[in-house]
């Protein structure tokens, strides 16, 4: 008789390659390939952007979602008034057209002030995943 095993609950925020090759289907590139996009997202606000990871497929994520969570406590923010041309540009969020109208607009207009101002520059949706990655 096959022993059963138990599927932990992982933070995807706190888990390594070794946690997530825990998770069913997910092998040593998927776990490295999480890790990666974790970091230069600044951390993962939501499960459901494990979809956005090159080469996700939606049965893999179903496969997986019910035993990880997130928390989004810890997300590394952009300083949007003060980072780098590149820093801001290595978010895969923001496009380089949309650091350029970042930096022109603190440059030449002022700070700024909230998400409603940014979204206007960048012509964004009132709810963008971008939101959780900003502060001012």
């Amino acid at each position: 008789v096959a022993k059963e095993t138990t599927i932990p609950i992982i933070d995807l925020n706190a888990a390594d390659t070794v946690e997530l090759m825990k998770l069913p289907g997910i092998g040593s590139s998927f776990a490295k390939r999480i890790v990666e996009y974790k970091e230069k997202l600044g951390g993962y606000y939501s499960v459901s952007q494990l979809l956005e990871v090159h080469g996700m497929d939606s049965v893999r994520y179903n496969g997986i979602s019910n035993y990880v969570t997130t928390d989004s406590v810890a997300l590394r923010k952009l300083k949007v008034n003060y980072d780098t041309f590149k820093t801001l540009l290595r978010h895969p969020y923001l496009e380089y057209d949309d650091v350029k109208k970042i930096v022109n607009q603190r440059e030449r207009k002022g700070l700024i002030v909230d998400w409603n101002q940014l979204r206007t520059i960048l012509l964004r949706e009132e709810e963008d995943c971008l939101q959780y990655y900003v502060e001012y």
